[in-house]
């Protein structure tokens, strides 16, 4: 899937070690399309991507991103992974 507009939030970077030992890292941030109904979607990059994607506020972009659900206690989530994000 694929969604285009401008970064208006970078949020902290989170961290951590996974129950295999292994470390993790993920960042999120916001994206606003400039058509007549603005839309916004949280996107979340992980471990080496966070490096290969530098994302900024104010930067117009195009994501290409994985959608994901998963449940917890009865409810369900949604993940937007991103995978590719192109400057405009």
């Amino acid at each position: 899937m694929e969604f285009t507009g401008k970064v208006i939030a970078v949020m902290p970077d989170k961290s951590g070690t996974g129950q295999n030992g292994k470390p993790w890292k993920t960042r999120e941030f916001v994206v606003e399309t400039v058509e007549q109904y603005l839309r916004r979607g949280c996107f979340l990059l992980r471990d080496e991507n966070i490096d290969r994607f530098p994302v900024e506020v104010g930067m117009e972009v195009k994501v290409k991103f994985d959608l994901n659900a998963r449940e917890w206690e009865g409810r369900y989530y949604n993940t937007l992974t991103a995978w590719s994000v192109e400057r405009k």
